[in-house]
C-alpha cells in the first residue's frame, strides 16, 4: 500500500486526504513521477467534505476509485477572500 496519504482501502475506495486546495482545484499526493494529481473542487474551496473521483494513474493497485477527504488539515491557497 502507498505510504503517502492513503488512510484505508475499503468499500471499493482508497481513502486519501487532499493536501492542498486552491480556488478551483484540490491536490492529492501520488507515487507517480508528477508526485500529485489535481481535481476540480466544484467551486467549494472552504467546505470540508469527501469527494469521490477515479484515479488518474497508478495511485491504487486494486481499485481505481478514490474517496478524497478535504479536512482542516488541507492547506487552502486561495486567491479569493472568504465571504
Amino acid at each position: 500500500m502507498i505510504s503517502f496519504n492513503v488512510h484505508t482501502a475499503e468499500d471499493g475506495y482508497y481513502h486519501v486526504t487532499a493536501f492542498e486546495m486552491t480556488d478551483t482545484q484540490f491536490k492529492i499526493r501520488c507515487k507517480c513521477k508528477k508526485g500529485h494529481h489535481t481535481f476540480g473542487n466544484c467551486g467549494e474551496p472552504l467546505r470540508n467534505r469527501t469527494e469521490y473521483r477515479s484515479s488518474h494513474c497508478c495511485l491504487t493497485d486494486e481499485s481505481q476509485e478514490l474517496a478524497i477527504h478535504i479536512t482542516g488539515q488541507t492547506v487552502r491557497k486561495l486567491k479569493s477572500k472568504p465571504e
